[in-house]
């Protein structure tokens, strides 16, 4: 939250714990204790900030990472398009399913290059 701001309110009413993070008014409760972390504001630091790089292709494909609402946030086939994705590994990489055809967990897409389909 600190670097995307605040989880859209349909996400909030879908946790069972919100009442211990968020407010009648889906704000979040703000703790300033040494116990359960350091204060954390939304929206209260850029991206830039966080992530050491002047490559603004990287921190676009970084900020499309970490879109709160799985709704919006882009696929890993979606990312493989991303510009900086191609240039690091070229426009013909593929994403293969490893297992039965389809994806169970993040590490079942193994980066195959120059894949034919």
């Amino acid at each position: 939250m600190e670097l995307q701001g605040m989880f859209p309110e349909t996400m909030i009413d879908k946790s069972r714990k919100k009442n211990y993070y968020f407010d009648t008014d889906y704000s979040p409760f703000l703790i300033e204790d040494p116990k359960y972390g350091i204060l954390r504001i939304p929206e209260s630091r850029r991206l830039e900030e966080a992530v050491p790089s002047s490559d603004n292709l990287f921190l676009d494909f970084i900020a499309n990472c970490l879109v709160l609402d799985p709704e919006k946030r882009p696929g890993a086939a979606e990312q493989a398009k991303h510009p900086w994705i191609q240039a690091q590994f070229g426009e013909k990489i593929t994403y293969q399913v490893a297992q039965f055809g389809k994806a169970t967990a993040p590490t079942d897409y193994v980066p195959v290059r120059n894949a034919r389909n």
